[in-house]
C-alpha cells in the first residue's frame, strides 16, 4: 500500500480559491499556476523533498562513473551512506567539479562530481576501500600478454585483423583493437588459455568490468562476456547499456557485467576459470568498419551504498508514483503543514495577482517573504531548516619556492 499524506491538489487549490474569493475560476489553467508555485517554494529545499536512493551500482574501488538519480533536483546531494552503516568519522564527502574530479580522482578519497554532457547527467565518485576483493583477469592490452602458455588472443564471431594498438587505451599500456565485417551478429575476441583465475568471491554477487570502444554506434546493441573453462562450459553476462546506466556513445565505454545476472552453459567451474570471450553484439545491417578495441578485465566486490538527495517530485499519485507535477485532483503533495502553508502563501500571491486581487496577493507576498531579504514565512523556514546539500568546493593550487600549496574555496 503506497503511503498517503494529508494534503492533496484539492485541498491546495481549495485553500487557495478561499483566499482569493473564489476566483481561481476564471482562470484559464490555475493547474499550471499552482504546479508552478509548488515548484518555487521547493527551492527551499523542504526537508519534505529529501529521498533516499541505492547508488548503481554498487561503490567499487576506482570505478568512477555512475548513474545520477533522474529527479535529483540540481547538483543538491546530500550524501552517500553506507548500507551496512559501517562508517568512520573521516568519511565526508566533497562536492568537487568535474574537471577537478578528474585531475583528484586517483589521489583524493571520497570526493563526488556531477558530470552533464549532451543533457546526460552522470555522478562521479572517488571511492577507496582496501577491505573489498578485487581479482584482474586479464589487462588486454597485448595479443599474448594474458595467457598461459603464451597463446594469443584470437577473432571471435565477424572481428578481423585483430592488432595491439599501444596508442589508443585506457589502462595499461595498450589496448586490443580489430575491425568488423557484415557477416555475423557478433564481433570480438576470445582467448581459451588465459591465465586460470578463481571466481569463488565473485559470482554470487560482484562484478566484472572492462572498456569497449565503439567507432560507429549504429553497428552495436550490446557487449557479451563470457569467463569458463572453455568454449562449451562458461558463465554469460550480456549488457546493453555502460556502467552508469546511460547510454553507450561513440568511444570508449565502461562496461559493467553482473554475476548475479549470469546464465550458465554447461558445467563451468568457478574455483580455476581460464577461458573468456567478450564481443559487442551488432546491429542488423551492421556494415563493414574499423577500430573497435577492449582494454582491462577485472572482478570487483563493492559496497551497497544509499544516495541522500533533495528530489525535483513534490507530488504523488494516488497509485504511489512520485512525479514532478500534479495531473489530477487526487494527487498528493509530499510535504508537512508548515511547507504546506508557504505553499498556500505563494499560491495566493501567484493566483491572486492573475486573478487581479491585488490586495490580496500583496498580502501573501508579505507573509510569505524573502530569504534573501531575511523576512516572512520563506525566511523562517530556511532558517530553523537550513539546506543539507553539499557546498561545491573548489581548490587551486601554486608554485612556492619549489613547494607545492593548496587553498580550498567553498562557491
Amino acid at each position: 500500500m503506497a503511503q498517503t499524506f494529508p494534503y492533496q491538489y484539492s485541498d491546495l487549490f481549495a485553500s487557495i480559491n478561499g483566499r482569493i474569493h473564489g476566483k481561481i475560476g476564471l482562470l484559464t489553467n490555475p493547474r499550471t499556476l499552482i504546479n508552478d508555485v509548488v515548484n518555487e517554494v521547493s527551492n527551499l529545499y523542504l526537508r519534505s523533498s529529501k529521498k533516499k536512493g541505492v547508488l548503481a551500482p554498487n561503490l567499487f574501488n576506482d570505478i568512477y562513473q555512475y548513474a545520477a538519480p533522474s529527479d535529483i533536483d540540481g547538483d543538491s546531494l546530500i550524501g552517500i551512506q553506507p548500507q551496512n552503516m559501517n562508517r568512520s568519522r573521516k568519511n565526508i564527502w566533497d562536492l568537487v567539479t568535474e574537471e577537478e574530479f578528474d585531475i583528484r580522482k586517483q589521489s583524493s578519497d571520497n570526493l563526488v562530481a556531477f558530470s552533464d554532457h549532451s543533457f546526460v547527467r552522470g555522478l562521479l565518485i572517488s571511492k577507496h576501500n582496501g577491505s573489498l576483493q578485487e581479482l584482474s583477469i586479464a589487462a588486454i592490452q597485448s595479443l599474448t600478454g594474458d595467457s598461459s602458455n603464451g597463446s594469443s588472443w584470437t577473432a571471435f564471431g565477424a572481428a578481423t585483423n585483430l592488432r595491439a594498438d599501444s596508442y589508443n587505451f585506457i589502462k595499461g599500456s595498450g589496448s586490443i583493437e580489430f575491425d568488423i565485417s557484415p557477416t555475423g551478429n557478433t564481433a570480438g575476441i576470445q582467448l581459451t588459455t588465459v591465465n586460470t583465475f578463481d571466481l569463488t568471491q565473485f559470482i554470487s554477487a560482484a562484478s566484472a568490468f572492462d572498456w569497449g570502444y565503439i567507432n560507429t554506434l549504429a553497428n552495436v546493441t550490446g557487449v557479451t562476456l563470457r569467463v569458463g573453462n572453455n568454449s562449451s562450459n562458461y558463465y554469460q553476462m550480456v549488457i546493453t547499456a555502460p556502467n552508469d546506466g546511460t547510454s553507450f556513445v561513440n568511444g570508449w565505454n565502461l562496461n559493467r557485467f553482473d554475476f548475479n545476472s549470469k546464465t550458465t552453459v554447461g558445467s563451468p567451474v568457478f574455483g580455476s576459470l581460464n577461458y573468456v570471450a567478450i564481443f559487442f553484439n551488432l546491429a542488423s545491417g551492421s556494415v563493414t568498419d574499423t577500430g573497435y578495441r577492449f582494454n582491462w578485465l577485472n572482478a570487483k566486490q563493492g559496497n551497497i551504498s544509499n544516495l541522500i538527495y533533495y528530489s525535483t517530485n513534490p507530488w504523488q499519485t494516488i497509485g504511489g508514483v512520485a512525479i514532478p507535477r500534479s495531473t489530477a485532483d487526487t494527487d498528493y503533495l509530499i510535504c508537512d503543514q508548515d511547507e504546506y502553508n508557504l505553499m498556500v502563501e505563494k499560491g495566493v500571491e501567484v493566483l491572486g495577482m492573475a486573478a487581479r486581487e491585488y490586495q490580496d496577493s500583496q498580502m501573501a507576498a508579505a507573509r510569505y517573504g524573502n530569504p534573501a531579504t531575511k523576512q516572512g514565512m520563506a525566511w523562517d523556514y530556511k532558517r530553523n531548516y537550513p539546506t543539507e546539500a553539499l557546498m561545491l568546493t573548489s581548490s587551486y593550487h601554486y608554485m612556492d619556492r619549489g613547494q607545492d600549496n593548496s587553498n580550498i574555496f567553498i562557491r
